[in-house]
């Protein structure tokens, strides 16, 4: 099995060290956090989500894995070199700041999806034994929206707002890993057709206009 976090039974874990590192960059780079959504059950490896609130300057909340960096992804040495790939990832979504995530309105499909949707992604590369990285789109199994109340049935992974293209977000950790934070963007049907045909960096110029405020039209899109 490909993967560098420790095992407990066949779960996927970071060492307590690794994931104490993780959440304290998280807390950092993102803003402090007290809330955090366990995961009950994990059936390969342990996936949490620190839920960031909004706060002054970042009108917004942002949900990020804490767990999915513990597994190791399959990227051909060759590529990882060329492109200077961490093998590591977390990811991330952000969110209008009146989303509701108490635990009575999570149990709403409508406001519940975005974890949904960073649990399966952060999933994939194991369950596929492939990798993801910057530009890759996913899309749902079943091709419906992830919610009644928005279009988007696709997500397109950046870097974190606001650089999208050209910044990574590492966190180094003391055991010599380097987990790398993505950004899930989700997207239409049509967006993603666009995508394919012109490339990621006009389909970007398409969204996020040159001069543009890149976290508000983010947020907007998510709004119903």
């Amino acid at each position: 099995m490909n993967e560098s976090g420790k095992k407990s039974g066949s779960l996927i874990l970071y060492s307590e060290k690794d994931e104490t590192e993780v959440s304290e960059f998280i807390a950092d780079e993102f803003g402090g956090f007290s809330n955090v959504y366990h995961e009950l059950v994990s059936p390969d490896m342990h996936i949490d989500i620190a839920m960031i609130p909004p706060q002054e300057g970042h009108d917004y909340y942002t949900l990020c894995t804490i767990g999915a960096g513990a597994y190791r992804m399959n990227i051909d040495q060759g590529t990882r070199t060329q492109h200077q790939l961490s093998e590591h990832s977390e990811f991330l979504i952000y969110l209008p700041a009146d989303w509701k995530l108490d635990d009575e309105s999570l149990k709403d499909e409508s406001n519940y999806w975005p974890i949904r949707l960073l649990k399966n992604t952060a999933r994939l590369s194991y369950r596929t034994g492939s990798w993801l990285g910057i530009g890759h789109t996913i899309g749902s199994e079943d091709g419906e929206t992830y919610s009644d109340k928005l279009p988007y049935n696709n997500v397109v992974l950046l870097y974190p707002a606001p650089y999208l293209t050209n910044v990574y977000t590492n966190c180094n950790l003391s055991s010599g890993k380097t987990i790398s934070f993505h950004q899930i963007l989700p997207i239409t049907g049509k967006e993603l057709d666009y995508k394919y045909e012109k490339g990621t960096a006009e389909f970007l110029d398409s969204i996020f206009p040159e001069g543009c405020d890149v976290m508000e039209i983010i947020i907007d899109r998510l709004k119903d």
